[in-house]
């Protein structure tokens, strides 16, 4: 049961897993009925729609990159070799970046509905305090970055604001992935060079298994959602809250930390759910909410807390649905 504006509805929808319909571990369908509003439930988990990716750098590039990924290190090793950098100073250039990466990929990756950056807003970043930046292999051009610094309460950051590729990487889905991930690393560089204390790499929808959310986690981004304003209220159904937590689990937020909700319903084993929690290591969670419709093994705990070790977690909390 959706309460608040209909242009939100979609939003919750996506955020919330529901796209599958009513089928199993659906919350539309036999496990109950869901309560989700823009404005405060009593009891509610209170979820934010979008979480930012901010990785710190106050240790060495070399200890970032050290905890990517095996295959990311690889593809890493061989692009930084291959590419290079270039700003882009000229208002033409910045027009025809603009025009050749910047807007194509948007318009790839969300359609109509993509927020654009406008024209004068990219010449502003670019000439003001920012930049804009073109990632060449060899002679060809295969990718931009435009992004920017800020200082939050005191400590400097550097935002991206947009990536930009051209139709012949953002067409081949291996090419654009090796492109984007050193696109990212070479900003990060420069912003670390730049004695910046953290890199915000931007911000992307607020779900566990949100694949744009777990590309960031990959390459170092801590969670963090103390610069987002928009939330929906979810009040989970008490006997269902494990199958639909198992189908969709979600972020709660409160007075600026995070928490994880992940659902073990019944019929699942404790290696069932380990295998399938893997899948969800983020950075930056304060606690573990393990939803359960029978008590977990001690082992399984222990391996949920051990998930977020970049960053522990304060505590893994076990609930047990009511029975029957």
């Amino acid at each position: 049961m959706y309460f608040g504006r209909s242009d939100k509805r979609a939003l919750a929808v996506e955020l919330l897993g529901l796209e599958a319909g009513a089928g199993e571990g659906s919350p539309a369908g036999r496990h109950g009925v869901v309560w989700v509003s823009e404005l405060p439930l009593p009891n509610s988990v209170r979820v934010p729609a979008y979480l930012r990716a901010v990785v710190p750098l106050g240790g060495s590039l070399e200890a970032i990159v050290a905890a990517y990924p095996e295959n990311l290190r690889r593809s890493l090793r061989r692009q930084r070799v291959a590419c290079h950098t270039r700003p882009v100073t000229d208002e033409v250039e910045m027009e025809r970046v603009d025009r050749e990466m910047l807007r194509p990929y948007a318009l790839a990756r969300h359609g109509a509905s993509a927020a654009q950056v406008s024209a004068s807003a990219v010449q502003d970043i670019a000439k003001g305090r920012g930049r804009l930046t073109l990632v060449l292999c060899g002679t060809e051009e295969v990718g931009c970055h435009l992004g920017f610094p800020q200082t939050r309460a005191g400590v400097r950051f550097w935002v991206s604001v947009r990536f930009g590729f051209p139709k012949a990487v953002f067409d081949d889905r291996k090419r654009l992935r090796e492109i984007n991930s050193v696109n990212t690393y070479f900003e990060m560089e420069a912003a670390h060079r730049d004695g910046c204390a953290h890199y915000d790499i931007g911000d992307c929808l607020g779900r566990p298994d949100d694949g744009l959310l777990q590309w960031k986690s990959a390459r170092g981004g801590h969670l963090d959602a103390a610069l987002i304003h928009e939330h929906f209220y979810v009040l989970l159904p008490e006997q269902a809250a494990p199958a639909m937590l198992w189908h969709a689990p979600i972020f709660g937020e409160k007075a600026g930390t995070l928490t994880l909700h992940l659902g073990l319903p019944e019929g699942r084993t404790d290696d069932q759910a380990l295998a399938r929690f893997r899948e969800l290591r983020f950075s930056g969670m304060h606690k573990i909410c393990l939803h359960c419709a029978r008590a977990p093994g001690a082992p399984l705990v222990n391996a949920v807390r051990a998930l977020c070790a970049r960053t522990p977690v304060s505590s893994v909390e076990v609930r047990l649905a009511p029975q029957g």
